[in-house]
């Protein structure tokens, strides 16, 4: 099966290893500039970003959308939410109707809406989402993992699942686009909050408080927003939450540790050197649920805290003593 994956990031190189693992698939990857190709070839032998792994030899990199597009089966799209409208209309001339659209990127736009919803306006594909609990270095090292494979068709789902045959991954089946869309974008947040409870100096039974009223507020927003609350148990909105809000490789956990801390200057640092994706998450977050008039008293206080920046240690600690969900 040909193969393309949108986006040399370390989350795309890391899934072409995973569907490497399936000697019959031919994998190659667009690169967005040339310099970005030569940097990533030269440490084929031992890709830095990825804990100096090797890049299976079988994955090719171009920055030809042309060369990368033809004749393929699926199309994985593993650019940052930002770059997804004008990544799509760049690819249009080489998309045919027969290619299914997988959509690995996580997170709202500007425009406050997925990254499946910004392919769906511009071509009439099947569209496949894909999100589970999966740091980079892990499906590199191609350790057991979950996936959850969202898409309104058990056909396109059956190709799909195809691709992956020999990796390590489990994959589930699920026909809620939104749900497991939500579960990619929404985790980033709470993984925020986690942080901060963690360098406040809280207990783990602190952060458990925190993240069962998060997870509460996740299953009554999924129907607000059209998914199902069935998907709060699937990879990509239970696994996801608890694999972000709960490890020190998380950057989001990471960065909330040190505002927890109040290491204010070692925090905007912290941001100016890595991607902390859970800040542009809650911002997009708070304007689309008012945009869509729905309340969210966790997201609210979050945004609070951490956008506006009213770090008051003694009233974090009276709202989570107090705190309720809207009803």
């Amino acid at each position: 099966m040909k193969i393309a994956i949108i986006g040399s990031g370390v989350y795309g190189i890391a899934m072409a290893t995973s569907l490497s693992q399936n000697i019959d698939n031919k994998i190659s990857i667009w690169c967005e500039s040339a310099d970005a190709k030569k940097r990533i070839e030269s440490e084929r032998n031992g890709f830095k970003a990825l804990d100096n792994m090797c890049i299976p030899p079988s994955i090719n990199f171009s920055t030809s959308y042309e060369e990368v597009l033809t004749d393929v089966t699926l199309v994985f799209i593993m650019v940052a939410s930002k770059y997804v409208s004008s990544v799509i209309l760049d690819m249009m001339p080489y998309i045919k109707d027969e290619m299914i659209i997988v959509v690995g990127t996580k997170g709202l736009n500007s425009n406050y809406s997925f990254a499946f919803e910004e392919v769906k306006k511009v071509l009439n594909n099947q569209i496949v989402v894909i999100s589970g609990g999966n740091f980079a270095f892990d499906l590199a090292k191609l350790h057991p993992q979950g996936l959850t494979i969202a898409t309104e068709n058990i056909e396109t789902y059956n190709v799909v699942k195809q691709a992956y045959k020999d990796s390590p991954i489990t994959l589930e089946y699920s026909n809620d686009l939104y749900g497991t869309a939500l579960g990619g974008a929404i985790k980033n947040v709470f993984a925020l909050g986690a942080g901060i409870i963690a360098g406040m100096g809280y207990s783990d039974s602190t952060r458990s408080l925190f993240l069962t009223l998060g997870i509460n507020e996740i299953n009554r927003l999924l129907p607000l927003i059209a998914g199902n609350t069935t998907s709060l148990t699937n990879f990509a909105l239970f696994g996801d939450y608890v694999m972000t809000a709960t490890s020190t490789k998380s950057r989001n956990y990471s960065y909330g540790y040190l505002i927890g801390e109040e290491k204010y200057e070692e925090a905007k640092d912290f941001r100016m050197q890595n991607t902390v994706e859970g800040i542009e998450s809650l911002e997009y977050f708070y304007n689309f649920l008012k945009i869509k008039n729905i309340t969210s008293n966790l997201i609210s206080f979050l945004y609070n805290y951490i956008i506006e920046k009213n770090y008051d240690y003694n009233n974090f600690r009276k709202t989570l003593q107090t705190f309720k969900n809207t009803d």
